[in-house]
């Protein structure tokens, strides 16, 4: 997939490597760009769009970032 900007082959893995090493609100303010990007899903396109590659990743981070796990549930109580 190319990027939309740099036409430049995706790299998913260097992605995600970018994202583990941002602060949670550095992750917030990637993922609340990226909407503006991909146009918000508004832009019909054929091809796949990067941007809305990334931010379905940068959800996925985040979600691993704070999900509540059996084990600390149950720890909680």
């Amino acid at each position: 997939m190319l990027s939309s900007i740099a036409l430049e082959e995706f790299d998913e893995a260097k992605y995600r490597k970018f994202l583990h090493t941002l602060s949670d609100e550095a992750l917030i303010k990637e993922g609340k760009k990226l909407p503006w990007f991909s146009g918000d899903g508004k832009i019909v396109s054929t091809r796949v769009c990067v941007f809305h590659q990334q931010l379905k990743i940068c959800r996925e981070e985040y979600r691993r970032r704070h999900s509540i796990t059996p084990k600390s549930r149950d720890a909680s109580r």
